[in-house]
């Protein structure tokens, strides 16, 4: 990412392999989108949002350095509906109820469904259990479960409640994941 020399907005910056997996229509979006920095110093989250069609609509950046996480998610919006994938179509919906989202990872990632972790690992899955889309709501096409280191994966979580604060996602907004 690139900062301007004369203002807190950045950016958004777009790999090659980014482009190539995005295909075009999610190219325009994503080429279009601006950052800025969370004034929030306790976080080092950021809000993005797009100039065009998903104008107010926030980008979730700051999993990309989860690798195992960031990879997890990668094959999840390689999916047919690229759930949560900006110009997609189809971004994610935050969900606040904790009985929903405790259903949501139960459905897709209990002891009963995924058996018992490896040493140090924590099952992690897309959609995450905060959202509409999370648990088994998509098809099994448009979702997917790893396990992920456990420092990963409580990282991961903390960042995903940052992010929602910082850039006050409520219940049912939508928001973008990229990775």
């Amino acid at each position: 990412m690139t900062q301007a020399a004369t203002s807190s907005r950045v950016t958004a910056g777009v790999t090659a392999i980014q482009l190539a997996a995005a295909g075009p229509r999610a190219l325009a979006t994503q080429a279009s989108a601006t950052c800025a920095p969370s004034l929030n110093h306790f976080n080092r989250t950021q809000a993005c949002w797009n100039a065009g069609a998903t104008r107010g609509v926030p980008f979730l950046t700051s999993l990309a350095t989860l690798l195992d996480i960031a990879m997890n998610i990668a094959k999840a919006q390689a999916g047919p509906g690229h759930y949560g994938r900006a110009g997609s179509g189809h971004p994610l919906h935050h969900i606040t109820n904790a009985a929903q989202q405790r259903a949501n990872y139960n459905a897709v990632c209990a002891r009963s469904v995924v058996g018992p972790p490896p040493a140090g690992k924590s099952c992690d899955e897309y959609p995450f259990k905060t959202t509409k889309e999370g648990g088994k709501t998509l098809s099994a096409a448009n979702r997917h479960t790893a396990w992920v280191p456990t420092a990963g994966q409580n990282s991961q979580g903390g960042r995903i409640t940052a992010f929602y604060n910082a850039n006050r996602v409520l219940n049912g907004d939508a928001f973008w994941v990229v990775v």
